[in-house]
């Protein structure tokens, strides 16, 4: 009877493994089956919006001069889905002081005094437009962005936010992202 078992599990297991491979599944840890590792992200949210945002992630660093000199560090990052069914668009930029070197990794603060679209600060700020929830674009208002790598090529994050509109709706967004370089 063991020989019967035996023999039952080693046929199963050469039918299984062909068709695991055959069918691309990866093992990655998440149930989403993304890999991160293409520019690409996946946020949960929960408060007026209940659902996963995906879709592809770039970013770009500059270096800005306000009038004054004061030079500014920033990296952009833009968010938009893949999906048409659940459009949007978010962009979160970081911002420092020149005199305190590069945007690396590290963990980065919401600058809670900025409502708008603005030119020079010093911490995150961040805006997302989602399609289903109407016209008013939605504004970080706490929470925090964490690099945990960064080099030429690409970025390693995950963000923990909320984010909220001038009707006072929010919502709590928090996930994993790697984003690409910005092709110039």
């Amino acid at each position: 009877m063991s020989r019967f078992f035996l023999k039952l599990t080693k046929i199963s297991l050469w039918v299984l493994v062909p068709i695991i491979f055959i069918s691309g599944t990866k093992f990655n840890g998440s149930n989403t089956g993304k890999d991160f590792f293409s520019g690409e992200y996946i946020f949960q949210t929960s408060g007026v919006l209940n659902q996963n945002l995906m879709g592809i992630v770039n970013f770009e660093t500059i270096t800005e001069v306000k009038a004054n000199g004061e030079r500014y560090s920033i990296l952009k990052l833009s968010l938009n889905n893949l999906d048409q069914s659940e459009k949007h668009t978010m962009q979160f930029l970081i911002s420092k002081p020149d005199s305190f070197g590069q945007i690396s990794r590290g963990t980065y603060d919401i600058n809670k005094s900025q409502n708008s679209f603005i030119d020079n600060f010093d911490g995150v700020f961040g805006f997302a437009d989602i399609e289903i929830l109407g016209e008013l674009p939605y504004f970080a208002k706490s929470g925090e962005i964490q690099i945990s790598g960064i080099d030429e090529a690409s970025l390693r994050g995950t963000l923990k936010l909320k984010l909220k509109n001038a009707d006072n709706n929010f919502f709590d967004i928090n996930g994993d992202f790697v984003a690409i370089k910005k092709q110039q």
